[in-house]
Protein backbone atom coordinates (compact mmCIF):
# COMPACT_ATOMS: atom_id res chain seq x y z
CA UNK A 1 0.00 0.00 0.00
CA UNK A 2 2.70 2.79 0.83
CA UNK A 3 4.37 1.78 -2.54
CA UNK A 4 1.17 2.49 -4.00
CA UNK A 5 0.28 6.05 -2.27
CA UNK A 6 4.05 6.85 -3.29
CA UNK A 7 2.79 6.92 -6.87
CA UNK A 8 -0.69 8.60 -6.36
CA UNK A 9 -1.75 11.31 -8.67
CA UNK A 10 -4.40 13.86 -8.45
CA UNK A 11 -7.11 15.04 -10.73
CA UNK A 12 -9.27 17.97 -10.23
CA UNK A 13 -12.33 17.96 -13.27
CA UNK A 14 -14.57 21.08 -13.35
CA UNK A 15 -17.37 19.51 -14.78
CA UNK A 16 -20.89 21.11 -16.27
CA UNK A 17 -22.92 19.90 -13.19
CA UNK A 18 -20.21 18.58 -11.08
CA UNK A 19 -16.50 19.00 -9.86
CA UNK A 20 -14.63 16.60 -9.15
CA UNK A 21 -10.76 15.71 -7.34
CA UNK A 22 -9.93 12.33 -8.51
CA UNK A 23 -6.99 10.11 -7.39
CA UNK A 24 -5.10 7.25 -9.18
CA UNK A 25 -2.19 5.48 -9.33
CA UNK A 26 0.43 5.68 -12.11
CA UNK A 27 -1.67 3.65 -14.31
CA UNK A 28 -4.78 5.35 -13.69
CA UNK A 29 -6.22 2.92 -11.53
CA UNK A 30 -8.82 5.18 -9.45
CA UNK A 31 -8.30 4.77 -5.49
CA UNK A 32 -11.00 7.79 -4.49
CA UNK A 33 -13.05 9.91 -5.60
CA UNK A 34 -15.50 12.64 -4.46
CA UNK A 35 -17.64 15.18 -5.94
CA UNK A 36 -19.81 18.18 -5.76
CA UNK A 37 -22.80 19.76 -7.24
CA UNK A 38 -21.74 23.33 -9.29
CA UNK A 39 -23.30 26.37 -7.66
CA UNK A 40 -23.77 29.00 -9.97
CA UNK A 41 -25.29 32.42 -9.66
CA UNK A 42 -27.36 34.63 -11.57
CA UNK A 43 -26.66 38.35 -10.69
CA UNK A 44 -29.59 40.41 -10.29
CA UNK A 45 -28.67 42.63 -12.90
CA UNK A 46 -28.46 40.07 -15.80
CA UNK A 47 -30.44 38.17 -17.68
CA UNK A 48 -32.28 34.75 -17.61
CA UNK A 49 -29.58 33.27 -19.74
CA UNK A 50 -26.73 34.72 -17.47
CA UNK A 51 -24.24 32.01 -15.19
CA UNK A 52 -21.24 32.76 -13.49
CA UNK A 53 -19.01 30.78 -10.56
CA UNK A 54 -18.77 32.77 -7.22
CA UNK A 55 -14.87 32.61 -7.53
CA UNK A 56 -13.88 31.75 -3.88
CA UNK A 57 -17.34 29.73 -3.02
CA UNK A 58 -15.85 27.00 -5.92
CA UNK A 59 -12.80 27.71 -4.39
CA UNK A 60 -13.13 26.75 -1.29
CA UNK A 61 -14.91 23.34 -3.08
CA UNK A 62 -12.23 22.66 -4.42
CA UNK A 63 -9.51 22.85 -1.39
CA UNK A 64 -13.03 20.63 0.59
CA UNK A 65 -12.80 18.11 -2.25
CA UNK A 66 -8.97 17.80 -1.71
CA UNK A 67 -9.16 17.49 1.52
CA UNK A 68 -11.74 14.62 1.33
CA UNK A 69 -9.77 12.68 -0.93
CA UNK A 70 -6.53 12.45 1.06
CA UNK A 71 -7.93 11.64 4.40
CA UNK A 72 -10.15 8.97 2.34
CA UNK A 73 -6.82 6.90 1.01
CA UNK A 74 -5.12 8.40 3.80
CA UNK A 75 -2.41 10.00 1.24
CA UNK A 76 0.41 11.42 3.24
CA UNK A 77 2.25 15.50 1.92
CA UNK A 78 4.51 12.88 0.45
CA UNK A 79 2.36 10.89 -1.51
CA UNK A 80 1.30 12.89 -4.13
CA UNK A 81 3.59 13.16 -7.43
CA UNK A 82 1.54 15.36 -9.39
CA UNK A 83 -1.92 17.38 -9.72
CA UNK A 84 -3.34 17.41 -13.02
CA UNK A 85 -6.50 19.82 -13.96
CA UNK A 86 -8.87 19.09 -16.51
CA UNK A 87 -12.65 21.39 -17.27
CA UNK A 88 -15.81 21.59 -19.07
CA UNK A 89 -15.16 23.73 -22.45
CA UNK A 90 -15.92 27.06 -23.45
CA UNK A 91 -16.06 28.17 -19.70
CA UNK A 92 -13.71 31.59 -19.49
CA UNK A 93 -12.30 33.41 -16.62
CA UNK A 94 -11.03 37.52 -16.44
CA UNK A 95 -8.46 39.04 -14.25
CA UNK A 96 -7.85 42.68 -13.53
CA UNK A 97 -3.83 43.40 -13.35
CA UNK A 98 -3.79 42.59 -9.47
CA UNK A 99 -5.19 39.11 -10.58
CA UNK A 100 -8.52 39.48 -9.26
CA UNK A 101 -11.32 37.95 -10.92
CA UNK A 102 -13.84 40.14 -12.76
CA UNK A 103 -15.48 37.27 -14.18
CA UNK A 104 -15.54 33.64 -14.02
CA UNK A 105 -18.29 31.26 -15.72
CA UNK A 106 -19.28 28.03 -17.38
CA UNK A 107 -20.51 26.60 -20.76
CA UNK A 108 -23.65 27.42 -19.31
CA UNK A 109 -23.53 31.11 -19.34
CA UNK A 110 -25.36 32.10 -22.26
CA UNK A 111 -25.18 35.81 -22.00
CA UNK A 112 -23.72 36.72 -25.57
CA UNK A 113 -26.74 35.23 -27.37
CA UNK A 114 -27.07 38.10 -29.47
CA UNK A 115 -23.66 39.13 -29.89
CA UNK A 116 -22.34 35.53 -30.99
CA UNK A 117 -25.58 35.60 -33.79
CA UNK A 118 -24.00 38.81 -34.65
CA UNK A 119 -20.78 37.18 -35.04
CA UNK A 120 -22.21 34.40 -37.15
CA UNK A 121 -24.19 36.79 -39.47
CA UNK A 122 -20.90 38.86 -40.06
CA UNK A 123 -17.95 36.68 -39.82
CA UNK A 124 -19.07 32.94 -40.32
CA UNK A 125 -16.35 31.78 -42.60
CA UNK A 126 -13.93 33.48 -40.86
CA UNK A 127 -14.65 32.34 -37.51
CA UNK A 128 -15.01 28.48 -38.37
CA UNK A 129 -12.45 28.87 -40.81
CA UNK A 130 -9.82 30.33 -37.91
CA UNK A 131 -11.19 28.42 -35.28
CA UNK A 132 -12.81 25.45 -35.70
CA UNK A 133 -15.77 26.25 -33.97
CA UNK A 134 -19.50 27.52 -34.18
CA UNK A 135 -21.94 28.79 -33.19
CA UNK A 136 -20.21 31.89 -31.65
CA UNK A 137 -22.54 32.58 -28.57
CA UNK A 138 -20.77 29.66 -27.08
CA UNK A 139 -17.13 30.50 -27.36
CA UNK A 140 -14.67 33.39 -25.34
CA UNK A 141 -15.41 36.35 -28.46
CA UNK A 142 -18.72 36.62 -28.11
CA UNK A 143 -18.73 37.18 -24.59
CA UNK A 144 -15.63 39.54 -24.70
CA UNK A 145 -18.16 41.17 -27.40
CA UNK A 146 -20.90 41.37 -24.11
CA UNK A 147 -18.77 42.84 -21.99
CA UNK A 148 -16.89 45.55 -24.56
CA UNK A 149 -21.23 46.34 -25.31
CA UNK A 150 -22.69 45.84 -21.88
CA UNK A 151 -19.89 46.27 -19.12
CA UNK A 152 -17.11 48.86 -20.61
CA UNK A 153 -15.94 49.10 -17.17
CA UNK A 154 -14.93 45.43 -16.65
CA UNK A 155 -14.46 45.05 -20.10
CA UNK A 156 -11.05 47.64 -19.94
CA UNK A 157 -10.31 46.11 -16.52
CA UNK A 158 -9.48 42.89 -18.20
CA UNK A 159 -5.52 41.56 -17.99
CA UNK A 160 -5.84 37.99 -18.44
CA UNK A 161 -8.26 36.15 -20.46
CA UNK A 162 -7.94 32.01 -19.94
CA UNK A 163 -9.62 28.64 -19.25
CA UNK A 164 -11.47 27.60 -16.00
CA UNK A 165 -8.82 24.86 -15.50
CA UNK A 166 -6.19 27.50 -15.79
CA UNK A 167 -8.07 29.51 -13.09
CA UNK A 168 -7.32 26.34 -10.90
CA UNK A 169 -3.64 26.09 -11.92
CA UNK A 170 -3.69 30.07 -10.92
CA UNK A 171 -5.09 29.65 -7.39
CA UNK A 172 -2.74 26.77 -7.19
CA UNK A 173 0.15 28.24 -8.25
CA UNK A 174 0.06 31.85 -8.35
CA UNK A 175 1.38 31.45 -12.44
CA UNK A 176 -0.58 32.87 -15.28
CA UNK A 177 -0.57 30.36 -18.22
CA UNK A 178 -3.15 29.09 -20.72
CA UNK A 179 -3.14 25.59 -22.03
CA UNK A 180 -3.30 25.56 -26.00
CA UNK A 181 -6.21 22.52 -26.27
CA UNK A 182 -8.39 24.77 -24.06
CA UNK A 183 -8.13 28.27 -25.73
CA UNK A 184 -8.96 25.79 -28.92
CA UNK A 185 -12.10 24.99 -27.35
CA UNK A 186 -12.74 28.17 -25.80
CA UNK A 187 -12.74 29.91 -29.70
CA UNK A 188 -9.45 32.42 -29.27
CA UNK A 189 -6.91 29.59 -30.99
CA UNK A 190 -5.64 29.69 -34.67
CA UNK A 191 -6.32 26.33 -35.19
CA UNK A 192 -3.48 26.33 -37.82
CA UNK A 193 -0.47 28.15 -36.26
CA UNK A 194 -1.43 26.99 -33.36
CA UNK A 195 -1.30 30.58 -31.38
CA UNK A 196 -3.45 32.74 -30.12
CA UNK A 197 -6.40 33.59 -32.89
CA UNK A 198 -5.22 37.36 -32.80
CA UNK A 199 -6.23 38.23 -36.06
CA UNK A 200 -9.24 37.24 -36.24
CA UNK A 201 -10.01 38.94 -32.85
CA UNK A 202 -8.47 42.68 -34.54
CA UNK A 203 -11.46 42.09 -37.25
CA UNK A 204 -14.13 41.19 -34.76
CA UNK A 205 -12.29 44.84 -32.91
CA UNK A 206 -11.54 43.09 -29.67
CA UNK A 207 -8.64 43.54 -27.56
CA UNK A 208 -5.59 41.33 -28.26
CA UNK A 209 -3.38 42.77 -25.00
CA UNK A 210 -4.85 40.24 -22.54
CA UNK A 211 -3.57 36.60 -23.42
CA UNK A 212 -0.99 34.69 -20.98
CA UNK A 213 1.82 32.29 -22.58
CA UNK A 214 0.66 29.62 -23.97
CA UNK A 215 1.45 25.85 -22.73
CA UNK A 216 1.12 22.49 -24.05
CA UNK A 217 -0.74 19.45 -22.07
CA UNK A 218 2.34 18.06 -20.31
CA UNK A 219 3.86 21.19 -19.01
CA UNK A 220 3.66 22.17 -15.61
CA UNK A 221 2.91 25.45 -15.00
CA UNK A 222 4.19 25.73 -11.30
CA UNK A 223 3.51 24.29 -8.46
CA UNK A 224 1.35 23.79 -4.84
CA UNK A 225 2.24 27.24 -2.63
CA UNK A 226 2.66 27.34 0.71
CA UNK A 227 -1.05 28.49 1.16
CA UNK A 228 -2.42 25.98 -0.59
CA UNK A 229 0.06 22.76 1.17
CA UNK A 230 -1.18 24.26 4.69
CA UNK A 231 -4.97 24.23 3.40
CA UNK A 232 -5.03 20.87 1.56
CA UNK A 233 -2.27 18.67 3.14
CA UNK A 234 -0.66 18.61 -0.48
CA UNK A 235 3.09 19.46 0.12
CA UNK A 236 4.17 22.65 -0.99
CA UNK A 237 6.27 21.87 -4.22
CA UNK A 238 3.82 19.69 -6.09
CA UNK A 239 3.98 20.12 -9.36
CA UNK A 240 0.61 21.41 -11.59
CA UNK A 241 -0.30 20.28 -14.80
CA UNK A 242 -3.32 21.78 -16.90
CA UNK A 243 -4.34 18.64 -18.45
CA UNK A 244 -6.53 19.30 -21.12
CA UNK A 245 -10.47 19.76 -21.96
CA UNK A 246 -12.42 17.26 -19.91
CA UNK A 247 -13.36 15.42 -23.60
CA UNK A 248 -9.88 15.39 -24.68
CA UNK A 249 -8.97 13.78 -21.62
CA UNK A 250 -11.78 11.14 -21.57
CA UNK A 251 -10.80 10.37 -25.03
CA UNK A 252 -7.00 9.56 -23.12
CA UNK A 253 -8.23 7.74 -20.78
CA UNK A 254 -9.94 5.18 -23.06
CA UNK A 255 -7.20 4.93 -25.92
CA UNK A 256 -9.07 6.74 -28.34
CA UNK A 257 -5.61 8.46 -29.88
CA UNK A 258 -5.45 7.17 -33.21
CA UNK A 259 -6.51 8.26 -36.62
CA UNK A 260 -10.15 6.53 -37.25
CA UNK A 261 -10.69 5.77 -32.84
CA UNK A 262 -14.02 7.40 -32.20
CA UNK A 263 -14.83 8.37 -28.28
CA UNK A 264 -18.33 9.26 -27.27
CA UNK A 265 -18.37 10.82 -23.62
CA UNK A 266 -22.02 10.75 -22.22
CA UNK A 267 -22.27 12.95 -19.94
CA UNK A 268 -24.88 15.76 -19.27
CA UNK A 269 -24.04 16.87 -22.92
CA UNK A 270 -23.06 13.63 -25.28
CA UNK A 271 -20.06 14.48 -27.71
CA UNK A 272 -18.81 12.22 -30.44
CA UNK A 273 -15.01 12.43 -31.40
CA UNK A 274 -13.17 11.48 -34.05
CA UNK A 275 -9.10 11.07 -34.45
CA UNK A 276 -7.78 12.71 -37.47
CA UNK A 277 -4.35 13.26 -38.47
CA UNK A 278 -4.78 16.85 -39.56
CA UNK A 279 -7.42 19.17 -39.36
CA UNK A 280 -11.04 18.11 -41.56
CA UNK A 281 -13.12 21.14 -41.14
CA UNK A 282 -16.80 20.31 -42.67
CA UNK A 283 -17.99 22.67 -45.75
CA UNK A 284 -21.35 22.73 -44.15
CA UNK A 285 -19.87 23.84 -40.55
CA UNK A 286 -21.77 21.11 -38.96
CA UNK A 287 -18.63 19.94 -37.03
CA UNK A 288 -16.18 21.21 -34.86
CA UNK A 289 -12.60 21.23 -35.41
CA UNK A 290 -10.20 20.57 -32.71
CA UNK A 291 -6.77 19.54 -30.78
CA UNK A 292 -6.16 16.53 -29.10
CA UNK A 293 -4.17 16.32 -25.92
CA UNK A 294 -1.85 14.06 -27.91
CA UNK A 295 0.70 15.85 -30.20
CA UNK A 296 -0.12 16.01 -33.91
CA UNK A 297 -3.74 14.63 -33.20
CA UNK A 298 -6.86 16.56 -34.00
CA UNK A 299 -10.57 15.97 -33.37
CA UNK A 300 -13.42 16.38 -35.87
CA UNK A 301 -16.74 16.82 -33.10
CA UNK A 302 -20.34 16.01 -34.11
CA UNK A 303 -22.66 16.79 -30.58
CA UNK A 304 -25.77 14.89 -29.98
CA UNK A 305 -27.40 17.01 -27.18
CA UNK A 306 -27.99 16.99 -23.85
CA UNK A 307 -28.13 13.58 -23.29
CA UNK A 308 -27.30 13.12 -19.42
CA UNK A 309 -29.39 16.04 -18.67
CA UNK A 310 -31.91 15.25 -20.08
CA UNK A 311 -31.99 11.46 -18.61
CA UNK A 312 -31.61 13.29 -15.50
CA UNK A 313 -34.82 15.87 -15.94
CA UNK A 314 -37.04 12.76 -16.75
CA UNK A 315 -35.66 10.98 -13.57
CA UNK A 316 -36.03 14.05 -11.28
CA UNK A 317 -39.61 14.62 -13.01
CA UNK A 318 -40.86 10.70 -12.68
CA UNK A 319 -38.67 8.38 -10.66
CA UNK A 320 -37.79 11.39 -7.74
CA UNK A 321 -34.49 12.02 -6.43
CA UNK A 322 -33.94 9.28 -4.53
CA UNK A 323 -29.83 7.75 -4.13
CA UNK A 324 -31.74 4.38 -6.21
CA UNK A 325 -33.94 6.48 -8.66
CA UNK A 326 -31.33 5.81 -11.73
CA UNK A 327 -31.22 2.16 -10.48
CA UNK A 328 -34.89 1.96 -10.62
CA UNK A 329 -34.89 3.35 -14.32
CA UNK A 330 -32.41 0.74 -15.15
CA UNK A 331 -34.87 -2.04 -13.76
CA UNK A 332 -38.13 -0.78 -15.19
CA UNK A 333 -36.78 -0.01 -18.60
CA UNK A 334 -35.28 -3.91 -18.96
CA UNK A 335 -38.57 -5.18 -18.96
CA UNK A 336 -39.56 -3.49 -21.63
CA UNK A 337 -38.64 -4.45 -25.37
CA UNK A 338 -36.57 -3.59 -27.69
CA UNK A 339 -38.26 -0.11 -28.90
CA UNK A 340 -40.16 0.40 -26.42
CA UNK A 341 -43.37 -0.81 -28.03
CA UNK A 342 -43.46 2.04 -30.36
CA UNK A 343 -43.07 5.21 -28.31
CA UNK A 344 -40.21 7.29 -29.43
CA UNK A 345 -38.22 10.01 -27.00
CA UNK A 346 -37.35 13.21 -28.49
CA UNK A 347 -36.16 15.04 -25.76
CA UNK A 348 -32.98 17.26 -27.00
CA UNK A 349 -30.75 14.88 -27.60
CA UNK A 350 -29.93 14.25 -31.22
CA UNK A 351 -27.77 14.95 -33.71
CA UNK A 352 -26.51 18.66 -34.02
CA UNK A 353 -25.77 20.87 -36.95
CA UNK A 354 -22.92 22.84 -34.64
CA UNK A 355 -23.65 25.82 -36.94
CA UNK A 356 -27.14 26.57 -36.05
CA UNK A 357 -28.19 24.40 -33.11
CA UNK A 358 -31.14 26.09 -32.62
CA UNK A 359 -34.06 25.15 -29.93
CA UNK A 360 -35.95 22.18 -30.05
CA UNK A 361 -39.52 20.98 -29.15
CA UNK A 362 -39.75 17.60 -27.99
CA UNK A 363 -41.41 14.98 -25.87
CA UNK A 364 -42.69 11.34 -26.08
CA UNK A 365 -44.85 10.29 -28.85
CA UNK A 366 -47.37 7.37 -28.67
CA UNK A 367 -48.43 5.45 -31.76
CA UNK A 368 -51.48 4.87 -30.18
CA UNK A 369 -53.59 6.63 -27.64
CA UNK A 370 -51.95 6.09 -23.87
CA UNK A 371 -55.23 5.39 -22.17
CA UNK A 372 -55.64 1.92 -24.78
CA UNK A 373 -52.23 0.94 -23.96
CA UNK A 374 -49.84 -0.52 -20.85
CA UNK A 375 -47.56 1.76 -21.41
CA UNK A 376 -45.80 2.51 -17.99
CA UNK A 377 -42.17 4.71 -16.46
CA UNK A 378 -40.39 1.83 -17.80
CA UNK A 379 -41.26 2.79 -21.50
CA UNK A 380 -40.05 6.38 -20.38
CA UNK A 381 -36.98 5.43 -19.09
CA UNK A 382 -35.98 3.11 -21.93
CA UNK A 383 -37.36 5.45 -24.33
CA UNK A 384 -35.40 8.05 -22.74
CA UNK A 385 -31.95 6.04 -23.29
CA UNK A 386 -32.67 4.73 -26.49
CA UNK A 387 -33.07 8.47 -27.53
CA UNK A 388 -29.49 9.19 -26.60
CA UNK A 389 -28.29 6.09 -28.49
CA UNK A 390 -29.76 7.33 -31.80
CA UNK A 391 -28.51 10.35 -31.60
CA UNK A 392 -25.24 8.81 -30.96
CA UNK A 393 -25.40 7.34 -34.24
CA UNK A 394 -26.40 9.81 -35.90
CA UNK A 395 -23.75 12.11 -34.32
CA UNK A 396 -21.23 8.83 -35.54
CA UNK A 397 -22.55 9.13 -38.85
CA UNK A 398 -22.08 12.45 -39.86
CA UNK A 399 -18.53 12.13 -38.39
CA UNK A 400 -18.10 9.27 -40.81
CA UNK A 401 -19.21 11.54 -43.65
CA UNK A 402 -17.18 14.46 -42.66
CA UNK A 403 -14.39 12.41 -42.48
CA UNK A 404 -14.66 9.38 -44.97
CA UNK A 405 -13.30 7.53 -42.97
CA UNK A 406 -15.41 4.59 -41.06
CA UNK A 407 -15.06 4.35 -37.70
CA UNK A 408 -12.11 1.80 -37.12
CA UNK A 409 -13.11 1.56 -33.30
CA UNK A 410 -15.99 3.56 -31.34
CA UNK A 411 -15.53 3.79 -26.93
CA UNK A 412 -17.90 5.23 -24.72
CA UNK A 413 -17.22 7.28 -21.16
CA UNK A 414 -19.05 9.37 -18.71
CA UNK A 415 -21.78 8.68 -16.63
CA UNK A 416 -24.26 7.15 -18.70
CA UNK A 417 -21.84 4.37 -18.39
CA UNK A 418 -23.05 3.68 -14.86
CA UNK A 419 -26.72 2.35 -16.81
CA UNK A 420 -25.61 -1.57 -18.02
CA UNK A 421 -28.64 -1.53 -20.35
CA UNK A 422 -27.67 1.87 -22.01
CA UNK A 423 -24.11 0.67 -23.13
CA UNK A 424 -25.75 -2.51 -24.48
CA UNK A 425 -28.47 -0.56 -26.37
CA UNK A 426 -25.99 1.70 -27.29
CA UNK A 427 -24.26 -1.72 -28.94
CA UNK A 428 -27.40 -2.63 -30.77
CA UNK A 429 -28.95 0.28 -32.26
CA UNK A 430 -24.99 1.38 -33.58
CA UNK A 431 -24.89 -3.01 -34.88
CA UNK A 432 -21.33 -2.74 -33.83
CA UNK A 433 -19.02 -3.69 -31.27
CA UNK A 434 -18.29 -0.63 -28.50
CA UNK A 435 -15.32 -0.38 -26.03
CA UNK A 436 -17.25 1.07 -22.49
CA UNK A 437 -14.53 2.95 -19.78
CA UNK A 438 -13.69 0.61 -16.58
CA UNK A 439 -14.77 4.10 -14.48
CA UNK A 440 -16.94 6.80 -15.20
CA UNK A 441 -14.35 9.12 -14.30
CA UNK A 442 -12.81 9.18 -17.53
CA UNK A 443 -11.75 12.67 -17.67
CA UNK A 444 -10.34 12.86 -14.56
CA UNK A 445 -8.41 9.48 -15.14
CA UNK A 446 -6.85 11.06 -18.49
CA UNK A 447 -5.79 14.06 -16.41
CA UNK A 448 -3.78 12.19 -14.22
CA UNK A 449 -2.37 10.39 -16.97
CA UNK A 450 -1.11 13.82 -18.36
CA UNK A 451 0.19 14.73 -15.05
CA UNK A 452 2.28 11.22 -14.80
CA UNK A 453 3.80 11.67 -17.72
CA UNK A 454 4.76 15.27 -17.50
CA UNK A 455 7.15 13.61 -14.87
CA UNK A 456 8.58 11.35 -17.06
CA UNK A 457 8.01 12.65 -20.50
CA UNK A 458 6.49 9.50 -21.28
CA UNK A 459 4.68 9.36 -25.08
CA UNK A 460 1.01 9.93 -24.32
CA UNK A 461 -0.34 7.72 -27.23
CA UNK A 462 1.65 5.08 -25.65
CA UNK A 463 0.44 5.72 -22.16
CA UNK A 464 -2.93 5.59 -23.18
CA UNK A 465 -2.87 2.88 -25.15
CA UNK A 466 -1.79 0.81 -22.17
CA UNK A 467 -4.42 2.28 -19.90
CA UNK A 468 -7.01 0.87 -22.31
CA UNK A 469 -6.69 -2.64 -21.89
CA UNK A 470 -8.80 -2.20 -19.18
CA UNK A 471 -11.91 -1.19 -21.41
CA UNK A 472 -14.68 -3.44 -21.40
CA UNK A 473 -16.17 -4.72 -24.70
CA UNK A 474 -20.20 -5.04 -25.62
CA UNK A 475 -21.05 -7.01 -28.51
CA UNK A 476 -24.37 -6.24 -30.47
CA UNK A 477 -27.65 -8.37 -30.10
CA UNK A 478 -28.15 -9.74 -33.54
CA UNK A 479 -31.49 -9.78 -33.52
CA UNK A 480 -32.45 -7.14 -31.29
CA UNK A 481 -29.58 -4.67 -34.02
CA UNK A 482 -31.84 -5.85 -36.43
CA UNK A 483 -34.71 -3.94 -35.04
CA UNK A 484 -33.25 -1.45 -34.32
CA UNK A 485 -32.34 -0.46 -37.90
CA UNK A 486 -36.31 0.17 -38.22
CA UNK A 487 -36.58 1.86 -35.15
CA UNK A 488 -34.02 4.05 -36.19
CA UNK A 489 -35.72 5.33 -39.29
CA UNK A 490 -38.71 5.89 -37.75
CA UNK A 491 -37.05 8.34 -35.07
CA UNK A 492 -35.18 10.37 -37.29
CA UNK A 493 -38.14 10.50 -39.69
CA UNK A 494 -40.11 11.99 -36.71
CA UNK A 495 -36.14 14.55 -36.04
CA UNK A 496 -36.84 15.46 -39.41
CA UNK A 497 -40.94 16.70 -38.99
CA UNK A 498 -40.21 18.10 -35.51
CA UNK A 499 -37.71 20.71 -37.81
CA UNK A 500 -40.67 21.57 -39.55
CA UNK A 501 -42.60 22.94 -36.33
CA UNK A 502 -39.94 25.28 -35.34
Amino acid sequence: MTQQLQETLLAIDIGTSSIKVVATDQTGHVLASSLAPTSLVTPDDASELTREFLPDELWATILNLINQILHSVNITENSMAAIGITSQRQGVGFLDKDGRELYLAPNLDLRAVFEGAALDDDFPDIVYATTGHLPSFFFAPAKLRWFQANRPDVYDRIATVFTLADWVAYRLTGEIAAQETLVAEAGLLEIASGGWATSLLEQLGLRTDCFPPLTKPCTSIGSVTKSVAKATGVKQGTPIVVAGPDTQCGLLAMGVVQPGDVGVLAGWSVTAQAITAAPQPDAAKRTWVGRHVVPDRWIAEANAGDGGNAYRWLRDLVFGTADDAYQAMEGMANNVEPGSDGLLALLGPAPLDLSRPGLRSGGFIFPVPTTFSDYGQGHLARGAMENIAYAIRGACELLEEVTGVPASSISLGGGMTRTTLFNQILADVLGRQINVAATPHASAVGATLVAGASLTDADLATVANIDSKGLRTIDPQPGISGEYEEHYGRWLEAQERLKGLL
